[in-house]
């Protein structure tokens, strides 16, 4: 069994902890904010026996514990001498940035006791002080997007697979006669492709049969276009990962949905999928049956 990770994420009020524990999110962690730092090591233990179904957990403890926090220290030793991984994530940004992003969201800073924002920012940060000191890992976001902190926390914490494939990719194939799928992000028509409809023989199978894609690939149009699709796609993937995309739907429709649509769909999950990438197929309309007068 995989060693258990307990991901604890504190510092400056303004500096992305909410990003921060959304992206653990997304990486699979089980993620809880505002967590009272005695809690920590019940929740690490309760989850730990769990059997695998949670091996990852991200908690946030920041000023909002108020001298609670102060327990965090030696809490943080204690778990580290137990045989779960423990790492303090601390997050930080220059007191100007900090002052900025409170102004543009019109949020109160937690300590608001302090008649100005940047008083408030600078007694938190000596309250922290200590627990920077003890951090593993410091991210200063003071110029980051939040789909840049996204990135650096994937350096730090998603698995090499979910480094190199950090979204869900559906391949999806279907027909114009049924409506173009509003989930899609990009849209191919294949509607310029040879028809296998028109061949008898293979009316009645799918993109699914060999003859139907033998009859497709016989042809260099169809051959010279899957090369293009390919080089785009691995163009664009990887700058839809960087940019922190969890989900892409790609579809490839022709007519009816049945067959040069599934043959294609077929051969763009099969390509990426050996890349490594986390792949899915539907082929939304493949069993329809309609007239052919009506289809085509």
């Amino acid at each position: 069994m995989s060693e258990f990770e307990v991901v604890v994420i504190t510092g400056l009020s303004g500096a992305g902890k909410s990003t921060a524990i959304k992206t653990l999110e997304d990486f699979g962690f089980f993620c809880m904010d505002n967590v009272p730092p005695a809690l920590i090591p019940q929740v690490a233990k309760t989850f730990s026996k769990s059997e695998g179904k949670i091996s990852r957990i991200g908690v946030v403890v920041d000023i909002r514990a108020g001298n609670l926090l102060r327990d965090l220290s030696d809490i943080i030793e204690d778990l580290k001498k137990s045989s779960l991984r423990v790492v303090l994530l601390y997050l930080d940004a220059s007191d100007d940035v900090l002052s900025t992003r409170f102004s543009s969201t019109r949020r109160r800073h937690p300590m608001g006791q302090y008649p100005t924002i940047m008083e408030a920012i600078s007694a938190e940060r000596r309250f922290l002080e200590d627990l920077k000191g003890q951090a593993d890992r410091i991210i200063d976001t003071t110029g980051l997007t939040s789909h840049q902190l996204k990135r650096e926390m994937a350096m730090i914490f998603s698995s090499p697979t979910e480094r190199t494939s950090g979204l869900k990719i559906t391949v999806l194939s279907f027909g114009f006669r049924w409506g173009i799928p509003q989930e899609a992000d990009m849209v191919l028509d294949l509607r310029f492709l040879p028809n296998p409809f028109y061949i008898p023989a293979l009316r009645d199978l799918t993109g699914k049969d060999y003859p139907v894609v033998e009859y497709i690939d016989q042809f260099p149009v169809t051959q010279e276009f899957m090369t293009k699709v390919f080089d785009i796609l691995e163009f664009l993937v990887p700058h839809y990962i960087k940019e922190g995309k969890s989900y892409l739907t790609l579809g490839f429709g022709c007519t009816g949905g049945r067959h040069r649509s599934v043959a294609l769909a077929e051969k763009v999950l099969r390509h990426f999928r050996q890349l490594g990438y986390d792949m899915y197929l539907k082929h939304r309309d493949m069993d329809r049956r309609e007239s052919a007068a009506a289809l085509y």
